[in-house]
């Protein structure tokens, strides 16, 4: 939005500036926020883009630069490879020059997966999964195909947004010195973990925050800036599935309780 009034110690910011933060208080007209997490939008970059790139873009932004700093040649597996994070995950590895298997619900993720770049998609609803019941749930089908794409020896990463359904597929498809970032509970929370798990190949697990990376100012536009520049400079598109005004917040929240999200939904405010 547009900057109407700056407090008395403020600095850097001005009446008329435009900008995008991250915050509370954002289902209104006008609301206060920190100067911690507020940054200025590039004059290319429309309201409703600063509005859907700060919280999911800076959460992938970060997993890949400080999480898990993906390379050229990395395997990453990347669930909900469809979903708002999934979709800048995707994007970002694919240009760091890594190769993407992501995995899907639907025909219609899928199609949206392939185009963003990922080389492999798998679709669990494709077909009736194999699950091994035990100390371990996983999808064996999953875990083969996995295999199978990456020479038997398994991904670099697997950055898991899903939670409890996802997480021990996450981690038999990791290779020797693989990493493991878990970041959300879309199914459920990780019950939990048995730490001696992660002998069998010396895996890395971490459980990350995007707002742990991003407690002052300086590290906050350390992420933002170069984020928002390669959106500004075409480098990144920022996809939005659905647009609603605010009086219609509450069919907004049915839309992504329906599973229907394929990126971020905008609020409009008039």
């Amino acid at each position: 939005g547009e900057v109407v009034a700056v407090g008395s110690d403020v600095t850097g910011y001005s009446v008329g500036d435009r900008v995008a933060y991250i915050g509370a208080g954002s289902y209104s007209q006008y609301t206060a926020v920190s100067t911690t997490w507020v940054t200025k939008l590039p004059d290319n970059i429309s309201y409703e883009k600063g509005a859907a790139i700060l919280l999911q873009g800076l959460t992938a932004w970060t997993m890949i630069i400080k999480s898990y700093p993906v390379k050229k040649g990395d395997w990453v597996l990347i669930h909900a490879a469809a979903g708002g994070t999934g979709r800048w995950l995707v994007r970002l590895c694919k240009r760091a020059g890594a190769h993407v298997i992501g995995t899907v619900s639907s025909a219609q993720k899928e199609a949206i997966a392939r185009a963003d770049g990922a080389d492999v998609v798998l679709n669990y609803s494709a077909q009736p999964s194999e699950v091994a019941e035990g100390d371990v749930a996983v999808d064996r089908r999953l875990l083969r195909d996995i295999m199978d794409a990456t020479d038997g020896k398994g991904v670099h990463a697997a950055l898991d947004g899903v939670g409890r359904r996802t997480f021990d597929l996450s981690l038999s498809a990791l290779r020797r010195l693989g990493t493991l970032i878990t970041f959300g509970n879309a199914s459920g929370p990780v019950p939990p973990v048995d730490v001696l798990r992660l002998s069998k190949g010396n895996y890395r697990l971490m459980r990350t925050t995007l707002f742990q990376y991003i407690t002052t100012r300086e590290e906050f536009d350390e992420y933002a800036q170069p984020l928002l520049n390669a959106v500004a400079a075409d480098e990144l598109d920022v996809p939005i599935c659905a647009e609603f005004p605010l009086a219609e917040a509450a069919k907004a929240h049915e839309f992504i309780e329906g599973r229907n999200t394929t990126s971020k939904i905008v609020l409009k405010i008039d």
